[in-house]
């Protein structure tokens, strides 16, 4: 059975209303590896988020540099669908502000062929709006902004997702630029920002890059606005495997 929207929509902000109450009751556990004690224990936190963590790769379409804090499958994955599938969004504090080393990694790249580039901004990658709402936050606004509160930098919502995409993770490269053409789009307000914001490098945040689909098109929406330095930094690197004609990723 399927639920109608109102419901859904009830149901959840249900669940949010009970998450402190269920905080107090229950034990707080690492969101990578559940042991009881810590949000984010000091051993994961050694193992995931070291100090200075980045892992440059060759950039999505459209994109000048980009950069991860690790892979996907090494710990990172158990974090971010803790964040994502099981309403904890206070993990984005920690991994996004772990974030701030590929953000110098890519500023530091892109400087040093345009040193004249004006001071970076944090642009989240926009989330589909019904996803939104049933997780109750924007999990890459939340990883930008700690990421922002790490480095100093402005996050700017200069995307907005123009309709529904499907989920993702069944679907292969060719299959993924199809579902993401044109579903990104320059938001009404990013018509008052200064000239000299569209000078600034544009820094891409998102939780999982896979096959960089969500970067490209992202980056296409920025190019055609008049964006011309744009950089991307993900908390996780997960390439997109084919097995037996099946594609498999994460995002």
């Amino acid at each position: 059975m399927t639920l109608g929207a109102p419901l859904h929509d009830l149901l959840a902000a249900l669940s949010r209303a009970a998450a402190p109450i269920l905080d107090l009751i229950a034990p707080e556990r690492c969101g990578a590896c559940g042991d009881e004690g810590a949000l984010f224990c000091t051993s994961c936190r050694a193992a995931l988020l070291a100090p200075g963590a980045v892992s440059l790769h060759p950039p999505p379409q459209g994109v000048r540099a980009a950069a991860t804090v690790g892979s996907y499958v090494d710990g990172l994955d158990a974090a971010l669908r803790t964040l994502k599938f099981h309403g904890v969004p206070q993990l984005a504090r920690p991994l996004g502000a772990a974030l701030a080393a590929p953000i110098a990694a890519v500023t530091a790249e892109l400087e040093g062929a345009a040193p004249a580039l004006v001071a970076p901004i944090l642009v989240p990658t926009p989330t589909d709006p019904a996803r939104r709402r049933e997780r109750g936050f924007d999990h890459a606004l939340l990883l930008a902004t700690a990421a922002g509160e790490a480095t100093g930098l402005r996050v700017v919502e200069l995307l907005e997702r123009t309709r529904a995409v499907e989920p993702l993770h069944g679907l292969g490269r060719a299959e993924r630029r199809r579902a993401l053409d044109r579903a990104i789009a320059i938001r009404p307000g990013a018509s008052a920002l200064t000239p000299l914001d569209r000078e600034a490098l544009v820094i891409l945040v998102d939780d999982i890059w896979t096959s960089g689909a969500t970067f490209e098109a992202a980056a296409r929406a920025l190019t055609a606005a008049g964006w011309q330095h744009i950089a991307a930094v993900a908390v996780a690197r997960e390439p997109l495997r084919e097995r037996r004609g099946t594609p498999m990723g994460a995002v």
